[in-house]
């Protein structure tokens, strides 16, 4: 576990995204590792947390080659790939958006890539009687979104986000849901292979709220949260 925080740091030198950027998803790592714990709490061992890899251009994995310009879990070699040049250009546009600096939007992205390697823990092997079976690529947006949410949740306890933060995380998972620029753009799915961005926002909020106990299937499907 203690490696999370230590490889996270190695992989960000010499990345592409801004300087605060980097040092505040370097001192997420240990929230992040804390939080995959938390998770399987009740497992012994544990699963190791996945891999955590940049990538400024196209990049071979277990899964096939990657194209750039996306955040991605492999299941087959229990890595995350990201791109830092994605990372920065959205950050700048929620930077736009808020009028900040936007410091917390990739630790959301990596955040969320963590709750689709949740997800694959759980689900290999299981029996399909077992709910979490019955999530489809869409419900595992939503348990990804909610566990984003809790990760969003520790780091603004732990001192790592302020309330601005906040706005900020919640503004990245609402860009995430908006189909012409996210969906299409960077998936080139149709807009309804992906929550919109009111079920994507009650999914991260659902784990804000809740933490990540929060973030299982049954939860997940049954989320009904009172507009604010």
């Amino acid at each position: 576990m203690l490696c999370l925080s230590l490889c996270l740091a190695a992989t960000l030198a010499g990345a592409d995204l801004d300087p605060r950027a980097s040092r505040k998803l370097e001192d997420a790592g240990p929230i992040l590792a804390a939080a995959w714990t938390q998770y399987f709490r009740n497992l012994v061992p544990p699963p190791q947390p996945p891999r955590v890899i940049p990538i400024t251009r196209a990049a071979s994995s277990a899964c096939g080659k990657l194209p750039s310009g996306n955040a991605y879990y492999c299941r087959k070699d229990h890595s995350i790939y990201y791109d830092t040049n994605f990372l920065e250009s959205l950050r700048r546009r929620i930077a736009d958006t808020t009028g900040t600096d936007a410091d917390a939007t990739p630790i959301v992205v990596l955040a969320h890539e963590f709750g689709h390697a949740i997800y694959a823990q759980i689900s290999g092997g299981a029996d399909a009687s077992r709910p979490y079976q019955r999530l489809t690529g869409y419900g595992q947006e939503k348990m990804a979104d909610c566990f984003a949410g809790a990760v969003t949740r520790s780091a603004y306890e732990a001192g790592l986000l302020d309330t601005v933060n906040l706005q900020e995380a919640e503004q990245t998972i609402i860009a995430a849901g908006e189909p012409q620029t996210f969906a299409e753009r960077y998936f080139n799915r149709h807009k309804n292979a992906y929550p919109n961005w009111r079920i994507r926002r009650d999914s991260f909020l659902s784990g804000f709220r809740n933490g990540a106990e929060s973030c299982d299937a049954t939860s997940i499907e049954n989320l009904n949260l009172r507009r604010r």
